[in-house]
C-alpha cells in the first residue's frame, strides 16, 4: 500500500521528499491498518471475504484489460526497436525471483483448512473442485497478464 500511494502522490505532483519520508509512511500506514487492515482481520469466518475477493478479481480484470487494449501500441514500439531482443525462453538467476513469485501467487495451503470447516458438506470431491477453480482462475490471470506484459516489452 505504501509503495502504491507514493506513486499516486509522486503522480499528483506531491514532493518527492514528502513521499520518501519517514512520517508519510506513518501518516499512512496507520489510517491504513485501522480502516481497512483492522476490520479484515476481525472476520470470523472465510464467507466475510465475499466481497473482497470480488474486489481482488475485478482488480486482476481490469489490470487484464488495460494490459491488452494497451498491447498493440506497445508491441509496434517494442517489435522493431534496435534494441530488442525477443527470446521465448532462457534462463538465468532471476528465474529463481519469478519462482519464487510463482509459488506464492499460487499458494492455497493456507486457506485451505478455514475453507474447508466451512463448507456444508465437506467431502474430498467438493475441497478438491475448490481447488482446482482456485487455481485456474489465478492461472487464467495471471498467464494472461505475463503474455501480455512480455509481448508489451519483450523484456
Amino acid at each position: 500500500m505504501t509503495s502504491l500511494l507514493k506513486y499516486v502522490f509522486t503522480q499528483f505532483g506531491f514532493d518527492d521528499d514528502l513521499v520518501e519520508s519517514n512520517k508519510f509512511k506513518l501518516i499512512q500506514s496507520i489510517p491504513t491498518a485501522l480502516v481497512i487492515l483492522l476490520p479484515l482481520s476481525l472476520k470470523r469466518d472465510m464467507s466475510a471475504f465475499r466481497y473482497v475477493s470480488l474486489a481482488s478479481i475485478g482488480a486482476l480484470l481490469y489490470t487484464g484489460i488495460v494490459l491488452l487494449v494497451e498491447l498493440p501500441k506497445y508491441f509496434r514500439t517494442f517489435v522493431n526497436h534496435p534494441e530488442t531482443d525477443i527470446r521465448f525462453g532462457f534462463f538465468d538467476l532471476d528465474m529463481f525471483t519469478g519462482f519464487s513469485m510463482t509459488f506464492f501467487a499460487f499458494q492455497c495451503q493456507v486457506q485451505l483448512l478455514p475453507i474447508y470447516s466451512e463448507l456444508v458438506n465437506p467431502e474430498y470431491r467438493r475441497v478438491v473442485k475448490v481447488i482446482d477453480r482456485a487455481i485456474a482462475v489465478d492461472l487464467f490471470f495471471y498467464a494472461t497478464i505475463a503474455v501480455a506484459g512480455y509481448l508489451s516489452s519483450f523484456n
